[in-house]
């Protein structure tokens, strides 16, 4: 247990699992979902703003979640590193307002992760990460008073450009956002948090050694009907140290992002989004295979979708999307400098935010295509206690950019695109104002980018209980 109280966020990944892309992914995706929750709740808080000079809101919430995994390496040969996790997490925030003007919010939590594990398992199996400050911000909001649309937020909180791709997370950092019809536009400087993991885990000492700097900038145009175009642009510094020092391998990676987007629901029942994203940047080769040398950033990557709300009994949806991450034939991991880009030219799609493909491959957008067909529905809207319940099942298609690079599935080593496809089932209920349940099933079929002996069906189910007070 750390103490006394940490500001930094819970890391469950730290425990020797970052090479197995599905289950770090699973766990960005939960901080992610948590942290649009928190946003969701701090905007109804914020509505009762200004009906009183002071304003003090409290809550929190108790969630257990349950994952169990199989086969989580394509192979009913070998044992599973990795079997099964329950966790058990705890949360408190705390909201305080002076007439609309200045307001604060913290939100504090504690959590305990149980896991079943094999013996090639190179993490701690039980284990306490808190207490930890997740979120804790001011924000300084000068309309109400002084007639200016803008607002400056200051501490950790949670950031993210377009749809999120580029960009997504919860950092330490200024965000100045102005709004004036019928434009928005923000801009942000941020850092990562103390003690956060490197995405690149072939550095020394990447454990908890992540120390990068963004400075990112978004501007949307809101006076379309129902339509928002929007272009931003961001710039992400390393400043991260191998430890120990290694003097034949130099890791830094700086790069730089454009991106453009268009969300609408000019026809009310459809909704559309298409996004692009460029990334420019330098970074170096891989000593371990080829000389040393500078290598220059060159790749890009694009989604886009669409969402039809059917006007029937039980409120059905189908959605379909299809998203890119552009490859480099080079490299063999796609967040890595050891096993990355030999001849200088990196065309690998690289982002430090997320992207939710299937519950159990979890795959990043790199050297990747994905195209996904949803369809859910509320089957038990006439039952009180069940009127919100959401019932869906997504189809996955996943094939390679490029068929000799690799994909963050480290057993993707096959020279062929075919990387396989995923069915997943889910269920999300609102039971009642306070609490909610959700269940996923996933089962990930490998296809030929993978050696005959790994193609065994990955399956993988997660159910999570929250409780809100």
């Amino acid at each position: 247990m750390s103490w006394p109280l940490k500001l930094h966020a819970a890391d469950a990944a730290s425990t020797g699992d970052q090479q197995n892309a599905s289950v770090t992914e699973d766990l960005l995706a939960t901080t992610i979902e948590q942290a649009k929750e928190s946003k969701a709740q701090i905007k109804n808080v914020e509505k009762l703003a200004g009906k009183e000079t002071f304003l003090i809101k409290q809550g929190g919430w108790l969630s257990s979640t349950y994952r169990h995994y199989k086969n989580i390496d394509n192979q009913k040969s070998l044992p599973d590193f990795l079997k099964w996790t329950w966790t058990q997490e705890a949360y408190l925030w705390l909201y305080l307002d002076y007439n609309a003007t200045i307001s604060a919010y913290v939100q504090a939590g504690d959590s305990y992760v149980d896991r079943g594990v094999g013996p090639t398992y190179t993490g701690i199996g039980a284990d306490n990460n808190g207490p930890f400050i997740s979120i804790a911000y001011s924000k300084i909001n000068l309309k109400p008073q002084y007639h200016v649309p803008l607002t400056l937020s200051v501490g950790r909180q949670y950031l993210f450009l377009g749809r999120g791709l580029a960009y997504e997370a919860v950092h330490d950092g200024l965000l100045t956002e102005y709004t004036q019809a019928p434009f928005y536009v923000k801009q942000f400087i941020s850092k990562t948090q103390p003690y956060e993991d490197n995405i690149d885990y072939s550095v020394p000492g990447f454990d908890k050694q992540g120390d990068r700097v963004f400075a990112g900038g978004e501007i949307s145009y809101i006076g379309l009907k129902r339509t928002t175009v929007y272009a931003f642009g961001l710039l992400q510094m390393d400043n991260s140290s191998p430890e120990p020092d290694n003097q034949t391998q130099n890791f830094h990676y700086n790069s730089s992002y454009l991106g453009a987007g268009v969300s609408s629901r000019f026809v009310e029942p459809l909704e559309l989004w298409l996004e692009w994203d460029s990334e420019k940047g330098r970074s170096y080769t891989d000593a371990a295979r080829t000389r040393l040398e500078q290598t220059t950033i060159d790749a890009w990557a694009y989604t886009a979708g669409a969402k039809y709300h059917f006007d029937l009994p039980t409120h059905p949806i189908l959605e379909t999307e299809y998203a890119y991450g552009s490859g480099d034939e080079d490299r063999t991991n796609v967040t890595n400098t050891t096993g990355g880009d030999l001849d200088g030219h990196d065309k690998n799609f690289l982002y430090f935010g997320h992207y939710q493909a299937g519950y159990a491959l979890q795959p990043r957008l790199s050297n990747i295509n994905i195209w996904s067909l949803n369809a859910s529905c509320q089957p038990f809207e006439w039952v009180p206690s069940l009127k919100k319940t959401a019932v869906g099942t997504k189809y996955y298609r996943y094939w390679k950019d490029r068929a000799r690079g690799g994909t963050s599935d480290l057993e993707s080593t096959v020279s062929d695109k075919d990387i396989g496809e995923e069915v997943d089932v889910y269920v999300h209920s609102k039971i009642n104002d306070n609490l909610t349940l959700s269940v996923r099933c996933g089962i990930f079929f490998p296809g030929g980018a993978f050696p005959e002996n790994q193609r065994n069906t990955t399956q993988y189910f997660y159910t999570r209980l929250t409780l809100k007070f």
